[in-house]
């Protein structure tokens, strides 16, 4: 698979979920520029939710080499270290040759 079919197949997976979170109060779709690669992200915030679960979440997908790396962080505060330490993980993920 070339890279623009890899980069408007990563996309579509990406607008899929954006399409689905949409009755959501929602950011927009953002890059995520990495070392050799771009990905997007985008969060999502439930306006009214159940005691016990996350307000937040944030998908965030990348291609790295011949690979698609997805990530779903779920998370009680907005601002959360947790999702700027997913977005840098995938930032810099590398394949390796093995």
């Amino acid at each position: 698979m070339k890279i623009a079919q890899k980069r408007d197949r990563m996309r579509y997976c990406h607008d899929s979920g954006w399409n689905f979170s949409r009755n959501r109060e929602s950011s927009c779709g953002l890059d995520i520029q990495g070392v050799d690669h771009t990905g997007y992200y985008f969060s999502v915030t439930d306006k009214a939710p159940d005691p016990g679960e996350y307000r937040y979440m944030t998908h965030a997908a990348i291609g790295v080499g011949n690979l698609l790396l997805s990530a779903t962080i779920l998370h009680r505060v907005k601002e959360s270290e947790s999702v700027k330490d997913a977005l840098f993980m995938l930032r810099e993920a590398k394949q390796s040759a093995k």
